[in-house]
């Protein structure tokens, strides 16, 4: 995933990644218990009782997971670890990795890391031409967050953006601090750079 960050233009990186992103998840079995992994051949079907060194695992998917957004040349606009729509002015994105924390749009090199509260969507606005102008970023209710600020790191992996949140929310410690809409309302911020 890391080499995919400094270069979103090599899909086969995203691949793989995604792969072994999402292939920790399914050595966890019913009851949630973790394992070495599935025995899938059809006369076995179970779930090895040995855990052995999964907690490694588990790191690199918490370290790594991440809803992903490219622009393919051949099937246009993909989404990893997430829900997308399309229409001729803008792509929405609704996170659906385990974390629901981080959204990396690979057009812009953009790494965008929610360190307090859960994402609830993405709105990246696009042009006449198809490129991104602009994104709009919505939290999750605070409900049962325990939390009474959301905070947002914007980190450029790749390219030169300087990224920054419109309506001058401070920073603190490297990110951008946003309180929550009053009741259950969502929270919404704009990014530009």
């Amino acid at each position: 995933m890391e080499a995919f960050l400094a270069d979103p233009t090599d899909l086969y990186l995203l691949r793989l990644a995604a792969g072994s992103i999402g292939g920790v998840l399914t050595n966890i079995d019913d009851t949630g218990a973790n394992s070495m992994g599935f025995h899938a051949d059809p006369a076995n079907l179970f779930f090895d009782p040995a855990s052995g060194d999964w907690g490694l695992a588990l790191y690199g998917h918490a370290h790594t997971t991440a809803s992903v957004l490219v622009e393919h040349d051949d099937f246009g606009w993909c989404c990893y670890f997430c829900d997308h729509y399309v229409n001729s002015a803008s792509v929405k994105l609704v996170p659906r990795d385990s974390a629901r924390r981080r959204m990396f749009i690979a057009p812009l090199g953009l790494d965008l890391v929610s360190e307090a509260g859960k994402l609830a969507q993405l709105l990246c606005i696009l042009d006449a031409t198809g490129t991104i102008i602009g994104l709009s970023v919505t939290w999750a209710p605070v409900g049962a967050q325990p939390l009474r600020r959301f905070r947002v790191r914007l980190v450029t992996r790749a390219g030169g953006r300087k990224f920054r949140l419109e309506g001058g929310a401070p920073m603190e410690r490297g990110a951008y601090v946003v309180t929550p809409a009053a009741g259950k309302g969502l929270t919404t911020v704009n990014v530009t750079w």
